[in-house]
């Protein structure tokens, strides 16, 4: 909690009482009176030109006369000591101190100490996107920085320019960091807002504004205010002729115009290669090995390893049923106690022709027998029992897909006959005929989205891959799982099991392996697998029509406008890296509304559907076909934000914004920046 320690009274030159006040985060004691230098208080808004900048934040100067250093006000905290300025009681500035930026005079004891401050929203480019959910709204965006802000605003405007409540507007939480998990700032964010909405966000006089320049040149006065959620009007014309000057240092310039502009869409791609873990394992410790000579050859299986990103099963007979067992490490021990999953490491050499050194491949071994019962195999009662699982330390984000794209399954499996347990070459079964499949159930989900093999549904459900084995593949033999795929669908990167998409899904992709199911445990024993023997598990996505293979590079997706002149003034290219609907694949920058990948908005400018970067490229080209004037002008502050300015008797016809400028609170003036509105 705040409070406060400082007081600085001043007066300005109409006679009007104003107080800056220092609090301390975590302050106590009664406030001290301070004496203000001259022109204790400056603030210097951000007075870019363009009148589509994101944001136009402020930093103020605070001067104190007197002999203390007041060190205590110096932290490496950019939210340790705020400063709010108040006129009439009422917060008209709020942020705080710069961390150790301040200056004096040296040379006597009373000195004039310059303090330099900072916003209250400026502080969030200090602080870190976080967010718990999957997905996050524009307007909780809004409000999250708002809070973070700490600062104490009377209020938070946002123009009624879209039909649709940006409270729907949805986006991935994973958009807010990097491929090394870093987040982006606070900042950062809220200017990718207001970029996506082709808004300002603007602080002045106490309250925020999202400001709409082209909402406002309408004559549009519809706003919420987002801390009491009330409808207000807010309209303000002002005539400068009508104004108080301050000042002799008025002037006109031009600025040039634009007739080229282009917006890119910077979008951030889930990796899918990436959408399912690599198979790696950790060593408990003591390793355990078995091994085998067979025709000249040493096969070796170890284990005792815990898989890096998964959760794996095992299961105990009772006698009566199948249990999951709670046993959660592997060693020789009680390696024949448990059926199910034992990650596990295989190689084989020549003993005549030994390597300089082996290669390991890593597995899923699914053991179906308890303990040495050779009566009792996992797929013999037909049962689901889940095997692998993909675990919480994988860490994989929400992704947004559509109908455009198509996922694949891919893995090999071996039925391993062998009481070693090891895949070793034995005498197979003549003959090439292919058998009938052994299933393979998995489930697939999506966020609240499962997969049942054909469409997609709200409950949970499985679906089974077939692996087709030949007559000499069904003993301790790899095989690749049925590949579905065929030029039909146009996807033909992917290999094995198609799973396709007939709507809009948003989350994290999880993919769950259950126990074989075998339709051979009714042959002979010397067919029944004792365990199977899984390997290179893959999960692959393609967006239709596309080929990684031919893609040198993954290109932005770029708006522009057609230019049919011979001059071409182009504006600084804009970035979005929050978008619609493109072309990009598995994009988590993607605006959500209603479930699915938005692509145009309707907004009351227009009276059109729009996508926001072809609705931001048709505003600066109306705005900048032309030079526009710019008045520098020393007045009374007596502007909003909002306001529409003009000067009948100098420029009839012309409209003007105010862009920011400096305040000198002492003095009661302003020297701000107007922009001519087309």
């Amino acid at each position: 909690m705040y409070n406060a320690i400082y007081n600085i009274p001043f007066t300005n030159v109409d006679g009007e009482s104003l107080n800056v006040q220092i609090l301390e985060d975590g302050g106590s004691g009664s406030p001290v009176e301070l004496t203000g230098g001259t022109s204790p208080f400056i603030v210097d808004y951000n007075n870019e030109d363009f009148l589509y900048t994101p944001a136009r934040f402020s930093g103020a100067t605070l001067k104190i006369v007197g002999g203390d250093y007041l060190q205590r006000l110096f932290s490496t905290d950019y939210q340790k000591f705020k400063i709010n300025l108040t006129k009439n009681g009422s917060v008209i500035w709020t942020g705080f101190i710069t961390p150790e930026v301040y200056s004096q005079d040296f040379d006597n004891s009373l000195f004039e100490l310059e303090i330099e401050c900072i916003s209250a929203l400026s502080t969030l480019e200090y602080i870190d996107f976080k967010w718990d959910d999957d997905l996050i709204s524009l307007l909780e965006i809004i409000n999250k920085c708002i809070t973070e802000s700490k600062g104490d605003f009377k209020a938070v405007y946002i123009p009624k320019v879209y039909s649709t409540d940006i409270n729907t507007i949805e986006v991935s939480k994973a958009n807010f960091f990097d491929e090394k998990d870093k987040a982006m700032t606070l900042k950062e964010c809220l200017e990718e807002v207001c970029k996506f909405l082709n808004w300002t966000v603007f602080e002045y006089e106490g309250s925020v504004y999202f400001i709409d320049v082209d909402y406002i040149n309408k004559g549009s006065t519809a706003y919420t205010n987002i801390l009491n959620n009330k409808s207000v009007t807010l309209s303000s014309s002002i005539n400068l002729r009508n104004t108080t000057s301050k000042g002799n240092g008025n002037s006109l310039s031009i600025l040039g115009g634009y007739n080229k502009v282009t917006v890119i869409d910077s979008d951030y791609e889930a990796d899918s290669d990436k959408l399912y873990p690599e198979m790696a394992f950790d060593a408990m410790g003591g390793i355990n090995y078995v091994e085998k000579s067979v025709d000249g050859k040493m096969y070796q299986k170890y284990w005792c390893y815990y898989p890096t990103d998964f959760k794996l099963h095992n299961y105990t007979w009772t006698g009566s049923a199948w249990r999951e067992s709670t046993q959660t490490e592997i060693d020789q021990d009680n390696d024949k106690n448990l059926a199910g999953v034992y990650p596990v490491k295989t190689t084989n050499y020549s003993i005549d022709d030994m390597p300089n050194s082996l290669t390991y491949t890593n597995e899923f071994e699914i053991h179906q027998r308890y303990k040495t019962n050779t009566d009792k195999y996992l797929y013999s009662d037909k049962g689901i029992y889940k095997m692998i699982e993909v675990s919480d330390t994988f860490k994989t984000n929400s992704i947004i897909i559509d109908s455009d794209y198509k996922f694949a399954v891919d893995f090999q499996i071996a039925r391993c006959v062998s009481d070693e347990r090891l895949v070793y070459d034995v005498e197979q079964i003549s003959g090439d005929v292919e058998l009938e499949p052994v299933k393979v159930p998995m489930s697939f989900n999506i966020g609240n989205y499962w997969y049942n093999g054909s469409t997609w549904q709200t409950s949970e459900c499985r679906f089974e891959v077939p692996v087709t084995f030949k007559r000499n593949q069904l003993m301790n033999t790899y095989v690749s799982c049925d590949n579905t795929n065929s030029f039909i669908y146009n996807v033909e990167d992917l290999n094995g099991y198609l799973i396709h998409i007939d709507r809009v899904l948003i989350g994290k992709p999880t993919l769950t392996i259950y126990n074989p199911i075998d339709p051979y445990y009714t042959l002979f024993t010397e067919l029944h697998a004792r365990s199977y023997f899984i390997k290179d598990i893959e999960l692959q996505c393609q967006k239709i029509g596309t080929s990684s293979l031919n893609e040198e590079e993954k290109q932005d997706t770029k708006y522009e406008n057609v230019v049919n002149e011979e001059y071409i003034n182009e504006c600084e290219d804009i970035e979005f890296k929050i978008t619609s609907k493109n072309d990009s694949e598995l994009s988590y920058s993607k605006a959500i509304l209603n479930g699915s990948i938005l692509d145009k908005i309707r907004n009351s400018i227009t009276n059109t559907d729009e996508k926001p970067e072809e609705l931001l490229i048709q505003r600066v080209v109306e705005q900048y076909n032309q030079p526009k004037i710019k008045l520098l002008q020393i007045i009374k502050p007596e502007l909003q934000p909002y306001s529409v300015v003009t000067d009948p008797t100098y420029l009839s016809g012309k409209k003007f914004i105010f862009t920011g400028g400096t305040v000198d609170y002492e003095d009661n003036s302003i020297e701000c920046n107007l922009i001519e509105l087309n």
